[in-house]
């Protein structure tokens, strides 16, 4: 996906943190690790300048065609601090064969954000 962003011109960081430093996106859910839950947040996929962070879900974001709990969190908080997240879901981004249907794919969805 950074690839495509780059051959469009569309200036961004990988694993970028939220301006407020504190949450950076991905939250990593430990399986049976304790009898408590916690969350690790890592770097959201893709940041794009203007606070728009592209996500790739792959197929543990979600539950059938729906994203999961920790996904729906996930978007809830980085919807509290101002950044608008788009999906990038791995059953749409997978049946695109190369990298201009990459581009066309990622500049529709992107046409009214940036």
């Amino acid at each position: 996906m950074s690839d495509a962003l780059t051959r469009l011109g569309i200036a961004h960081t990988v694993e970028g943190a939220v301006d407020d430093g504190l949450f950076r996106g991905d939250p990593r859910v430990p399986r049976r690790a304790s009898r408590h839950l916690t969350l690790q947040f890592t770097g959201v996929d893709c940041l794009l300048e203007n606070g728009i962070a592209l996500e790739a879900d792959g197929p543990t974001h979600y539950v059938g065609q729906s994203h999961n709990g920790a996904t729906k969190l996930r978007r809830r908080l980085l919807a509290a601090r101002g950044v608008k997240v788009v999906s990038v879901p791995y059953f749409g981004w997978g049946r695109l064969q190369g990298g201009a249907a990459q581009e066309n794919y990622l500049s529709e969805i992107l046409a009214d954000r940036i």
